[in-house]
Parts: C-alpha cells; structure tokens; sequence
C-alpha cells in the first residue's frame, strides 16, 4: 500500500505548532469565550416524537409527572425519558433499526460487529 505522507520527528523549539499549543497564558491574561455550541442530535428529537405515539411511554410519562419518585430509575428531561441515565428508546422498532445501523456503521461504530454494536448501544440506550 503506497503512503501519501511523511512522518518527520521535529525537536519541541523547532515544532513552533505544539510549542504554542502547549505554552501557559500565565496569570496575566485570561482567556475568553466568546460562544459556546451544544450539539443536539436529530435522532434526540425523533425519540421524543415517538413518546407520543407510544402508548407505554405517554403511560411512562404520566408517571413522571405525576410522582417520579415512584420510578427511582427513570428521569424526564429536556424531552427525553432516560432509564439509569440510558436514552429510553421504546415504541419504534424503525427508530431502534436506526440507532443499531448509526452505532454499527459510523465512525464511533467502527463497523466492530455484533458484541461490539450491541455494548455500545446497552452504554447509552434502553428499550425492553
């Protein structure tokens, strides 16, 4: 396989790019944050649609509102039921065959097979 580049070794005075990087502001000046971004996913928002179709999740969400101490492993926030911090993903198997193909085949994903799929999912959703 041919290579399209070169790996050269360059001491820390002459790499000027990570000596910048690495160098302390020091106390004198005070660094600025002129925007912060959050990133919302679109997929977030179709989770939350689903909610109203379903009818397990709108019943799981009666419960929540009513008295959420009585779910101690479910919390509702920002549009979204999460069970032990987990995406609660009930009511669509169209949703579900999204999420199981973005975890399988995206860069985060890494095409890493069935076990490798399947824990990374069990991480950060949850459906019965």
């Amino acid at each position: 396989m041919a290579q399209d580049y070169e790996i050269q070794y360059k001491r820390g005075n002459e790499n000027v790019v990570a000596v910048a990087l690495s160098r302390s502001r020091g106390d004198e000046e005070q660094a600025e944050v002129y925007a912060i971004t959050t990133v919302r996913l679109a997929w977030l928002k179709e989770v939350s649609t689903i909610y109203t179709l379903d009818s397990k999740s709108t019943q799981l969400l009666q419960e929540l509102v009513v008295d959420a101490s009585e779910l101690p492993n479910y919390n509702y926030e920002q549009g979204i039921i999460r069970y032990k911090g987990r995406v609660f993903a009930q009511g669509s198997s169209h949703l579900r065959g999204k999420l199981i193909g973005g975890m399988h085949d995206s860069l985060l994903g890494g095409h890493s097979g069935n076990q490798g799929t399947y824990q990374r999912l069990k991480s950060l959703f949850y459906w019965p």
